[in-house]
Formats: C-alpha cells, structure tokens, sequence
C-alpha cells in the first residue's frame, strides 16, 4: 500500500512540475514579465535629476507585483551608466540599485539587460564598431566587469544578466566570438549568475540556427524577441514610415481584410497583403528557437514581444496576445512583454493597466472571449 501511495504521488508531483511555467533548469525560473524601457535606457525625455527619480519608484514594482508579473527586465544603456571615458556614473548605478531593491521587496526577479552602448546599435542603420574594433570589445567586457563587481551581491537566483540587446553583426560569427569572449571573462567571477543570451540580427528566430555558445555551461538561457507578424505589432509606429497606412490590420487572418492594389499604398504593404497568420503559424516561427534550444538542452526565454497600444484594435490585439502568450506558456517559455510605461504601454502613468483583460491574458493566458 505504502509503494502505491508514493507512485501515485511521485506522477502527481510530476505532472504538477510539467504544467509550471520554467524557464530555467534550476532555482532562477521566469514567468511573465514586463520591460522596463525608456529610464535608464534610450531616454528621449531626457529627464535627469529629480524627474528620472520620479519617473521609476516603489509603487511601480509593487504595482507590477500586484499585477501577477514574476519579473521585470531593466533595459540600461552605456551613456547613462558610464561617462565617455569609460567611469560608472554613481547615480544612475544607484537607481539600478533601487529598481533591483524594489523588485526583490516585491518578489519579482530581474534581468539586467545592456540595451544600447556607445559602439553598438540594434538600428544596423547607425555606426556599429563593436564588430571591427578591438577597442570597443574591450570596453564592451570592462562594462560587464563592471556590472559584475557592483551587481554581484545579489543572489543568482533572482537577478541574472543579459550581455546585449538585439545585436547586429554582419557576419553571426562575429557575435558568437563576441560571446565566447566575455563569458571567459565573467564567468570566472560568477560560476552560477544566469546568463541570457540572444541570437543575431535583433534575436530573430531565424538566427537561432547559427548561434553558437560555450559546452557545457548549464548558467545559460536563450533569448528571443518576437514582433510577428510586424505589420500588425508595429502598426502605425510613429518612428517607422513603413507602417503609416490607411488600411485597418487584423489578426487572425489575412492581415489586411480589405482590398489593397498596387495603386494606393507603398511596396511594405503590398509586401504584407497577401498574407495570414494564425496560432499555428505563429508557434512555426517560434519553434526555429524552442528545437535550437532543445538540441542546446537549454532553457528558451522571450525577451520582447508585443503590439503597439492603442493603434490596433483591441480583438486583433488581445488575440494576437492570447496566442503568443499560450504558446510560451504551453512550451515553458517565460516572457517579458514590451512594455510597462513606454512606446507599447501596458499601463498608465498612474500605474492602472490600460487594458485589464490584456494584462490577464499577458500573466495568466485568459481571455473572456475567442
């Protein structure tokens, strides 16, 4: 009786461990997150002093706790962490303090990201010398020394780090060396700190095939973004001219229901019209990471995905949404949507979801209607 109260118990244990959200393979674990954008990195306000103190505080993790979020992921930029000759700049590094301070007072764990430093851009547009200077992947390792020493205090299992946002580098062997380098640096210093690393070309889905990373390193998390399709998540953008059309998006579907002929709208939407894109074909492109991942026998994070707030109309959006997020959540991916107060906001600047619905399908995946 005894041996079939503990088999029937261990497959219980089991089945409830399988239908946990885990993206780790040890104690750091992430669900549902939210990006932290536009604060310490790619500040176009350009508030400092008391502003930049206002526009982050502790209500805003205890809000996002409060909301079911698990974690947040903290975008930080070399020009507001580091002076141009190459000094951590006390203030900002005490804000990161604080915003790690007040995540943990609100269980929620945090990725540090290295979003945007002086040699390197995810816009491939601008000067990318990261690629071609030696100087510049020097610089590139002494900031994650930096980050290191300064960060190492917190456990490993509730802060990791993620070595850099979207890189572009011409040629993927380029980032792998990249790679390969400053984990030989850092690692040394912290054996068990969680490291998030992305795959060529903005972390695109269809790189994942060239990624290399170090064997037998079990510290590691793959990391993908996912804007799909980007006619409808990037709707209306007011930075990107491309997406400036008269016609309505929709999802699921053909992207376009109305008519668009050759006469009336630009090469991008013509590029677009023909085309439909539902759950399935959506968990296609996210599987080119999860089987790369598979073979890496490591885990598979999503660190942006999301659809521009309010331009497209709430079904599509909610769907498209409901889809995304039920797909990681039924392949063990954790997420971390973009974002909490900027271009794509999920909430309000009094801390209130925009959409409350969008909010439970982005923590729980539910949806009041299909």
């Amino acid at each position: 009786m005894k041996k079939i109260f503990f088999i029937i118990t261990s497959v219980l244990i089991f089945f409830n461990s399988c239908s946990t959200l885990r993206t780790s393979n040890s104690e750091f674990s992430l669900g549902a997150g939210v990006n932290l954008s536009h604060w310490l990195s790619q500040n176009f306000t350009g508030f400092e002093g008391p502003k930049r103190y206002e526009a982050m505080t502790s209500a805003d993790f205890k809000a996002i706790s409060n909301n079911g979020f698990d974690h947040v992921r903290i975008p930080i930029d070399e020009q507001e962490m580091w002076t141009e000759d190459g000094k951590p700049i006390d203030y900002t590094f005490g804000l990161l303090d604080d915003a790690i301070k007040w995540s943990l007072k609100n269980n929620l764990k945090v990725v540090v990201d290295l979003h945007i430093i002086r040699s390197h851009h995810f816009d491939e547009q601008k000067s990318n010398t990261l690629w071609t200077d030696e100087n510049s992947q020097i610089r590139f390792i002494s900031m994650w020394k930096d980050l290191s020493s300064h960060l190492k205090k917190y456990s490993t299992t509730k802060v990791a780090y993620e070595f850099m946002n979207e890189p572009v580098a011409p040629d993927p062997e380029d980032w792998n060396k990249l790679i390969d380098k400053v984990i030989k640096e850092i690692r040394p210093l912290e054996p068990q700190r969680k490291f998030i690393i992305g795959a060529n070309m903005w972390q695109s889905v269809d790189q994942f095939k060239n990624l290399k990373v170090p064997a037998n390193d079990k510290n590691l998390i793959l990391s993908f973004h996912f804007y799909e399709p980007f006619m409808l998540t990037h709707y209306k953008a007011s930075w990107n001219k491309a997406m400036q059309v008269d016609k309505t998006v929709h999802y699921p579907g053909k992207i376009f229901v109305e008519e668009v002929s050759d006469d009336e709208t630009n090469q991008t939407v013509k590029d677009w019209r023909d085309k439909s894109f539902d759950k399935e074909s959506l968990f296609k492109r996210v599987n080119l990471a999860l089987q790369r991942a598979k073979e890496l026998d490591l885990p598979l994070y999503c660190g942006e995905f999301g659809c521009i707030f309010p331009q497209v109309d709430k079904d599509s959006r909610n769907h498209w949404f409901y889809d995304v997020c039920s797909i990681f959540r039924e392949n063990n991916i954790g997420y971390t949507v973009w974002d909490y107060k900027g271009g794509f906001k999920l909430f309000n600047p009094d801390r209130t979801p925009q959409d409350e619905e969008l909010v439970d399908i982005v923590v729980n995946s539910n949806r009041k209607s299909h």
